[in-house]
């Protein structure tokens, strides 16, 4: 057990250390013990974090070598980087060098207790060392710090908590803290406002209450859009490849289309595309997966440098997989939000519709919430889905040309269900790179059974966007005739979209995801496509236990 007692280093037993600590994560734990559980103990890596070098290395989470001197103390399991180390009189001292000095406590105290640890460290290391200095660049300012006793006591006492908090299967609740929040990298994964005001809130009221944000004081900690764009590639025959820190795609021998590296999230290569090995290498070092559609569409596979780091997160989720209570806890959420937002786009769109259907509609939501099995929840999901698409081509406008009867796929026979199928199959895309990226296991479903290549979570996770992205895109396109009949044309018993076609429909999912909605339940105003990494972010805290159950993202 580390004590505040200095250790002797000189003696041939040593206790048995299950961590080693670094002056890196005695700073991010002295700063808030939630970021050091977050990135030390589940893995987790800030979206914005690169550690890029010139050859377009990115957000792999490996640290290139730096001018550090490194050093450990065996005895209480700790291995330091001094930044630089400075002579005089016999005496080492580290220094920690700054661009500008900051006002607020928690770095000042961080500066102590790192430059004290190094000390210690020193020491054990057989250098004489009783203070550290702290370098302000833009003032040429240089502070000196003491070892006295008070601060070797705090700085034992910091490393101990430090350990026990890395060691605990619980992350500690988010820091009431006004000002660090907003400086934080892994604010967008820790979500300090979001977890707090839900542990607040009567959990039962969040999947139907439309009233509850009006009490919410939720931060907006993220950019509400994402910097990133998608690339998406459906000439056949295209070449992807790599120059510089550029993408280009040629076609019939010509440049197409350059893209800069930095400003891509996604490649989506459809059909008869092809893709260099080192476009590959680039977009892995800089975590943009590349996904792969058949040219009508259908969603075949990702390729992605890594799944994400927390292990934990995906160790609880397969134990809820496995627990039928769990499972159905939240997979009631998941129907009940989709219900709940398919009765909203009726409400909306339909004004000829029979009171009695949104009544109906109701009704189902009420019964998604209440029931106590898996078989009973998907009945009434698919009573729901029946009762929804049954109204659904009242939608439609009677002079786009095109008919609408019930739901159909693989494949869809009429045009609006060849537009469905290609929406849902992008979204399933969208949600299976966030899935990844959360940490998540895309194919581990609570509600859509687990099947050989079928990315299960996704779908559940698809379940409550269905309307809000794909329906109300299709019911835009074919209402503003964007899309007509002369694009589509009927292969075998199934109907395809033209190449034209398609890239109407992806121009316009894509302008849907970009598109501002205000979070019904946090208050602020972030793009469709930022909602989708908010809610699988609930799903693993959910899993993590920090909130008890998940709320359905459901529109007004």
């Amino acid at each position: 057990m580390l004590t505040r007692e200095e250790p002797d280093n000189t003696t041939g037993s040593q206790p048995i250390i299950d961590i080693v600590v670094s002056d890196e994560m005695l700073e991010d734990f002295i700063f808030c013990p939630r970021l050091a559980h977050l990135k030390w103990a589940q893995g987790e890596i800030a979206p914005d974090s690169d550690y890029g070098d010139a050859d377009g290395a990115g957000k792999t989470g490996i640290t290139p070598q730096s001018s550090k001197t490194w050093m450990t103390w065996d005895a209480v399991g700790v291995s330091i980087g001094i930044e630089r180390l400075e002579h005089r009189g016999g005496e080492s001292l580290p220094v920690r060098t700054h661009s500008a000095a900051s006002t607020e406590a928690t770095f000042l105290e961080a500066d102590a207790l790192v430059l004290c640890l190094q000390g210690l460290v020193l020491r054990a290391n057989s250098h004489l060392c009783n203070s550290g200095l702290v370098h302000y660049t833009d003032t040429e300012k240089i502070i000196s710090i003491d070892f006295d006793g008070t601060l070797i006591a705090r700085t034992y006492d910091s490393v101990f908590g430090l350990r026990k908090t890395l060691t605990s299967s619980k992350t500690p609740a988010p820091t009431p803290d006004e000002n660090r929040c907003t400086q934080c990298q892994y604010a967008g994964i820790c979500m300090p406002d979001e977890i707090a005001f839900i542990g607040a809130t009567v959990p039962d009221k969040l999947a139907t209450d439309e009233d509850i944000v009006e009490n919410a004081e939720v931060r907006r900690l993220v950019p509400a859009r994402d910097d990133g764009i998608p690339l998406y590639v459906q000439t056949q025959g295209a070449v992807l490849s790599k120059r510089d820190q550029t993408v280009e795609v040629r076609a019939n021998n010509e440049i197409a289309a350059q893209v800069r590296l930095m400003d891509l999230s996604q490649v989506c290569i459809y059909g008869n595309v092809q893709i260099t090995t080192q476009a590959v290498r680039a977009f892995c070092s800089r975590d943009i997966p590349i996904c792969y559609f058949s040219r009508g569409g259908w969603f075949y596979g990702i390729t992605k440098s890594t799944m994400g780091r927390n292990v934990t997160v995906r160790m609880e989720q397969y134990k809820a997989t496995a627990d039928p209570d769990r499972a159905l806890s939240i997979s009631k959420r998941f129907v009940a939000g989709k219900v709940k937002n398919c009765r909203t786009l009726l409400r909306r769109n339909c004004p000829d519709c029979d009171a009695s259907v949104l009544s109906k509609m109701s009704e189902y939501i009420e019964k998604a919430m209440s029931i106590d099995n898996m078989a009973t929840l998907l009945g009434i999901e698919g009573a729901a889905a029946s009762l929804y698409f049954g109204n659904f081509g009242a939608l439609l406008s009677s002079t786009a040309g095109f008919d609408f009867r019930a739901r159909n796929r693989r494949p869809p026979k009429d045009p609006v269900n060849a537009v469905l199928s290609y929406l849902y199959s992008m979204l399933v895309k969208d949600l299976t790179i966030i899935a990844l990226a959360t940490g998540l296991d895309p194919y581990a479903g609570f509600y859509h059974q687990p099947l050989q290549g079928r990315p299960a979570l996704a779908l559940d996770l698809m379940e409550e966007f269905r309307p809000l992205i794909c329906d109300s895109t299709a019911i835009r396109l074919i209402n503003t005739s964007a899309l007509k009949e002369s694009d589509f044309s009927r292969l075998g018993n199934g109907v395809i979209m033209s190449d034209n076609a398609r890239r109407k429909v992806i121009s316009a999912y894509e302008n849907r995801m970009d598109t501002l909605v205000t979070h019904p339940i946090f208050g602020y105003a972030i793009s469709y496509r930022r909602v989708l990494s908010v809610q699988a972010r609930l799903v693993a805290r959910w899993l993590l236990g920090e909130i008890n159950d998940y709320p359905p993202f459901c529109t007004r």
